[in-house]
């Protein structure tokens, strides 16, 4: 294995062509990265063809399937074993923007009080066709408020400190669902967190995301996380209960039409993946 400064943590269950072009998005970085793949119990196991001279990937293999949690933490424990100062997230299906780990390695390189970054991300159809854009806040104070409604942070677009994850945990393995607003919640509360207001993310969105086929589940998780960290001094605090109250009391149809009018008048600050 080519020792690396980052690594790059890969999910993998029934991915079919999506994991070789998401590995395949990260090859346009001059910094040498680890790729680890964990496959969730795939039948037959899944391969990944080499990268170029410098970088590496691994796949790692559950014996049975253990959801996504867990095989996220499999992946972690690797990596940090590893000795990684960097861990990378990306799902299967999203896509890397060329120079996406130089971008944020240099980041967090020269603001060592920084835990996490993520970035914008561009949404996009399974077909590659534009969706939207997604463009949160991206100072801490600004990341922090917007926590307490729900997670500003596209899963596929984080890079964490290791020094970090050591020191405030891994995924919880309570949250089936809306693991990643929890960890974000979670280290955010101990340290400052980012987002890069450029477009370093592709996250492919379709009708049988987990966030549809599992709304519900989600919506109860997050739920869960924003009474873990409630600040009864902070009125938006409170608006996040009722906000995610009223989203699960809400049929996903309707949600989608208020989704479509706010993106129609405010394309470049709508709602994100069941926000």
């Amino acid at each position: 294995m080519t020792e690396a400064m980052i690594g790059v943590l890969v999910p993998a269950y029934n991915p079919g062509t999506a994991l070789e072009r998401s590995v395949a998005s990260l090859q346009e970085n001059v910094t040498a990265f680890h790729v680890v793949v964990v496959d969730d119990g795939n039948t037959p196991p899944l391969t990944v063809a080499p990268l170029a001279a410098g970088s590496s990937v691994e796949v790692l293999r559950n014996s049975r399937n253990l959801g996504l949690t867990p095989t996220l933490n499999v992946g972690l424990r690797a990596l940090l074993d590893r000795g990684v100062r960097y861990v990378a997230r990306l799902d299967c299906g999203d896509l890397s923007a060329p120079g996406r780990l130089d971008r944020q390695a240099s980041f967090l390189d020269r603001n060592p009080g920084v835990a996490a970054v993520g970035s914008w991300a561009t949404f996009v159809h399974p077909d590659g066709g534009h969706a939207f854009d997604f463009t949160p806040p991206t100072s801490h104070r600004e990341l922090l408020s917007y926590l307490r409604l729900n997670n500003p942070f596209i899963h596929s677009s984080i890079m964490f400190r290791a020094e970090a994850l050591i020191k405030y945990g891994i995924y919880d393995e309570r949250c089936e669902t809306a693991q990643d607003y929890e960890i974000m919640w979670r280290i955010a509360r101990h340290c400052d967190v980012a987002i890069l207001p450029e477009m370093l993310t592709v996250y492919e969105i379709g009708p049988g995301g987990i966030s549809r086929l599992r709304r519900h589940s989600q919506l109860r998780n997050r739920l869960r996380i924003q009474l873990r960290y409630f600040e009864p001094w902070h009125p938006r605090a409170y608006w996040g209960v009722i906000r995610t109250l009223l989203l699960m009391g809400t049929p996903v149809t309707l949600v989608d039409r208020i989704k479509q009018h706010l993106r129609a008048t405010s394309p470049t600050r709508p709602s994100s993946d069941s926000r």
